[in-house]
């Protein structure tokens, strides 16, 4: 992860956007950590794993399907006749974000 000062963030702020953020970059101030800048892939991601962390039902399927693949035993989604579960408030709050 990259550091910048606050001051060299803000002098190349559209620098770094135009360049498109390929590493998160913490931002800080007085030498202390304030402030992260990131792609708004990363952003997304994130925001989905808080939402699957948020909704344990959820996650234990993950964890079993993980699981079940691993072993073997199912290859991938079509193959499992799954088919797609309405999504949570957690969900969908965390990507409205």
């Amino acid at each position: 992860m990259k550091f910048l000062n606050i001051t060299t963030a803000r002098n190349e702020l559209l620098k770094l956007v135009d360049a498109g953020l390929g590493e998160r970059i913490t931002v800080t101030k007085g030498g202390q950590p304030k402030a992260v800048l990131m792609s708004i892939d990363d952003y997304r991601a994130l925001r989905a794993t808080e939402a699957l962390a948020a909704d344990p039902a959820q996650l234990a399927e993950l964890r079993a399907m993980v699981k079940r693949v691993r072993a073997g035993g199912m290859k991938d989604f079509p193959e499992a006749g799954a088919k797609p579960r309405p999504r949570t408030a957690a969900a969908a709050k965390a990507s409205a974000g």
